[in-house]
């Protein structure tokens, strides 16, 4: 039986595709939505208002929504979304293509939500 040198193992092999130690798969990350959580808060505390106003005044809840301010607790949420837009908008603006902003990120065990930057 014939010999066969290491070379000649690796040419009967199907070929495989090399890649360095040093090269890293691309990877998908999520950067979120600035403001989506706040404005999530906003919509149903608005839709609850509304609700309220029409079930307790059927006749004219639609008029006294017109002429009447939207409490700051609830108008808090939808400024905050729209401010957390601009923020947003502005850092990517700023910032390089090596520079990554994430948005609402969960912190641990509670709700609180932070927005971090990191560079690639």
């Amino acid at each position: 039986m014939p010999e066969q040198s290491v070379a000649d193992c690796d040419a009967a092999e199907e070929p495989r595709a090399r890649t360095s130690p040093t090269e890293t798969s691309p990877t998908v990350v999520d950067v979120g939505n600035p403001g989506s959580w706040l404005q999530t808060e906003h919509e149903p505390r608005a839709a609850s208002r509304e609700a309220r106003a029409r079930a307790r005044h059927p006749r004219i809840g639609g008029f006294l929504l017109a002429v009447t301010k939207e409490p700051a607790s609830t108008t808090a949420f939808s400024t905050g979304a729209a401010g957390e837009r601009r923020v947003a908008a502005r850092l990517a603006e700023l910032s390089g293509p090596g520079v990554l902003s994430l948005h609402n990120r969960l912190l641990g065990h509670g709700r609180r939500m932070a927005t971090w930057t990191t560079w690639r």
